[in-house]
């Protein structure tokens, strides 16, 4: 992204509005993850196409979405896991900050490419983005998900400065390479180490940033359309003007109907 660096998003980044949060919510009700994702983004950075936004890294973008989620939830996070030897639930408390401080080798890139060497051979590649992950979602198998996605990121290579193409890497190139581009991006796939209280059995899960992000802001429009509801039902007011209110008033005024 020449136009808008990942720094300059994060910084220019608003909360989005009970308007935006709606809209957000009827919007990507029926949507794949990638693109409910990008939605989200969109509403806070209506200034940038859709399409330049979908090139972001997707360390890039889950950054993007931490952001909002501190912005408009606040930085202390709450999820659920259950445990897979016993069964017990499991409260979690995250934070947003202790996943922005995860070293990212890319915090300053994107779309740039990047070099990986096995043995003599030297090999250009880039991060994936929301475009490759969508071309990808249809894999049935895993291994022909990674192979697709290397092959889209790759850029070329070369053995003893002869450069090669990438049907001349072998199949365990290919699998360091896809491990390798994993790694690089490591805002990407933020693992989470749970131990349960009740039987003290250890593991690791993956938080995903899109999914609790679009839960707090499903939950928080039917909040705001059961608000909109009680005060047209009883006042006759309009959505619009009711949304318009400050939280504090429609507070005040769903307290003394009650």
């Amino acid at each position: 992204m020449n136009q808008h660096s990942p720094n300059q998003l994060f910084k220019s980044m608003s909360p989005l509005s009970v308007h935006d949060i709606i809209h957000v919510w009827e919007t990507g009700q029926n949507q794949h993850p990638l693109d409910k994702a990008l939605t989200i983004i969109s509403a806070a950075h209506p200034e940038i196409p859709r399409g330049e936004l979908a090139k972001l890294t997707i360390g890039h973008r889950d950054k993007c979405l931490l952001e909002l989620c501190e912005r408009n939830f606040g930085s202390k996070l709450k999820g659920f896991a259950e445990c897979p030897h016993c069964s017990e639930h499991l409260e979690v408390d995250m934070s947003t900050t202790e996943f922005r401080n995860l070293k990212d080798s890319s915090s300053d890139k994107n779309g740039d490419t990047l070099e990986y060497n096995i043995g003599d051979i030297k090999i250009n590649y880039r991060l994936p983005n929301s475009i490759d992950l969508a071309a990808v979602a249809e894999c049935k198998e895993v291994k022909s998900a990674y192979n697709l996605l290397v092959e889209r990121c790759f850029v070329k290579a070369a053995s003893n400065e002869k450069e090669i193409t990438i049907n001349q890497l072998s199949d365990d190139d290919i699998d360091k390479l896809a491990v390798y581009m994993t790694e690089s991006d490591q805002q990407a796939e933020i693992l989470l180490n749970l131990q349960c209280m009740a039987c003290n059995h250890t593991w690791q899960i993956t938080f995903d940033i899109v999914t609790f992000l679009w839960k707090e802001i499903s939950d928080q429009a039917r909040r705001l359309l059961q608000e909109v509801h009680t005060l047209a039902f009883s006042y006759k007011w309009r959505e619009k003007d009711i949304l318009t209110m400050s939280p504090v008033r429609r507070k005040y005024y769903l307290e003394m109907l009650t």
